[in-house]
């Protein structure tokens, strides 16, 4: 399974809503097993809980069977509840699910858009084939942290944290197609206006937009004429960003 956030993205997006404690529960047998009652006497009442906020679908206790309706009968007065209405796009609701696919479609704009927050991933650069140095445009090459989902193959407008600078570049996932079949698929970045040697280091990728996919190239001058308008296409996107 690949997940939309790590535990640690998780922490800093409640960080940045201005969350004071964040507690984490492991999902061991025994927690699996508690009924609803139980779950909210000894979480919710344990935590001395005034007032608890959870969205419509929201289930709890043994086989998921308690709902957000009930949970007023089970709190027995002792705190109140509010149920988070559903939030819908197209007709449709915005869940997990549908950013998952929007993902792995390479809608990236329609996954932040349904986000709310620009997608962010984590990686460490590793050594590649430096092929891209010979190209003109050297690139980074991430090794993706933890479970971390990445958007679908093709090129996309980004922004990289190194240090403590953001760097704008155009990534690639995808398997290299005009250098050879049956590549494994891998995630490259050029980062403009950026010279430093980074191996080892791990960095921050912001996923903004989707440029273009996949595509084989005649050779290697015709896949430096599409990179340079990448290039052109990304500088574009982020200054009318700006305006």
């Amino acid at each position: 399974m690949r997940y939309l956030s790590t535990r640690e993205e998780k922490i800093k997006i409640m960080q940045s809503l201005g969350v004071d404690y964040l507690y984490v529960v492991h999902f061991t047998p025994d927690f699996a097993a508690l009924t609803p009652q139980a779950f909210v006497d000894q979480y919710l009442v344990g935590l001395k809980a005034d007032t608890v906020v959870a969205g419509f679908d929201y289930t709890y206790g043994k086989r998921d069977v308690a709902s957000m309706a009930l949970l007023p009968k089970y709190a027995c007065g002792r705190f109140d509840v509010i149920s988070v209405p559903e939030l819908a796009e197209d007709g449709q609701k915005v869940s997990s699910t549908r950013i998952r696919h929007a993902l792995d479609s390479s809608d990236i704009d329609t996954a932040n858009d349904f986000l709310g927050y620009t997608y962010t991933t984590a990686g460490k650069v590793v050594h590649g084939e430096a092929r891209g140095r010979l190209l003109g445009f050297p690139t980074i090459n991430l090794e993706t942290l933890g479970q971390q989902r990445l958007p679908g193959i093709g090129i996309y407008a980004v922004k990289v944290k190194v240090g403590t600078t953001w760097y704008l570049g155009m990534a690639s996932i995808g398997r290299n197609v005009t250098f050879g079949a049956d590549r494994d698929v891998t995630l490259e970045i050029n980062l403009l206006d950026f010279n430093q040697m980074i191996y080892g280091e791990t960095v921050q990728v912001r996923w903004y937009h989707y440029l273009r996919g996949e595509v084989k190239f005649a050779g290697a001058d015709a896949l430096i004429d599409q990179l340079k308008k990448d290039e052109t296409a990304v500088r574009d996107y982020f200054a009318a960003k700006k305006g």
